[in-house]
């Protein structure tokens, strides 16, 4: 497995995890460093995977104040 599948899997899984439910099908918002830390990685290396997402629409980006936040959009095989 290269790097880039291992961390980029990391990213996705913390990312989902971290902004979809699948009992309520809620979306709620996170920001970098969550998941970051929830992926186990630095800043730099989930910022490079999630912008891979968001170029794939899994992962949509926006401003909210100051900070960007992200949220898990799909892939339509999640429901």
């Amino acid at each position: 497995m290269s790097s880039t599948e291992r961390f980029g899997t990391y990213v996705y899984d913390a990312i989902k995890s971290r902004t979809w439910t699948q009992s309520t099908g809620l979306r709620t918002f996170t920001t970098l460093g969550q998941v970051a830390e929830d992926a186990r990685v630095s800043n730099a290396t989930a910022k490079k995977y999630l912008m891979h997402l968001v170029k794939m629409n899994l992962v949509a980006t926006f401003p909210i104040g100051k900070r960007w936040v992200y949220q898990y959009i799909g892939d339509g095989r999640d429901i």
